[in-house]
């Protein structure tokens, strides 16, 4: 592992990170290891395009509630404006 780390990474600008190579070492003793994942660590490429599909629908479905949200506040402000301006006009007659 430290002869991997201190070689530069071929075709990269980026030197090759200790997940990656510890990653490496460990796929190439076990096919099976799960220690990155279980330690909570993602490995290199690790993300399957169905995970990255579900990331992207996740986030534009926050993105969609959160304007939801600001929609429902800008309506609720205005309420409470309309409902402070009758209160002052019922107190003025």
């Amino acid at each position: 592992m430290e002869n991997m780390l201190a070689q530069p990474a071929e075709g990269l600008e980026t030197p090759r990170s200790s997940t990656e190579i510890v990653s490496k070492v460990l796929s190439q003793t076990s096919a099976a290891s799960t220690f990155l994942k279980n330690a909570g660590l993602q490995t290199p490429g690790s993300k399957s395009a169905r995970s990255v599909a579900r990331e992207a629908q996740l986030q534009e479905q926050l993105q969609a509630e959160k304007t939801w949200a600001d929609l429902l506040q800008q309506e609720l402000d205005t309420l409470k404006k309309k409902g402070e301006e009758t209160e002052d006009a019922l107190a003025k007659t």
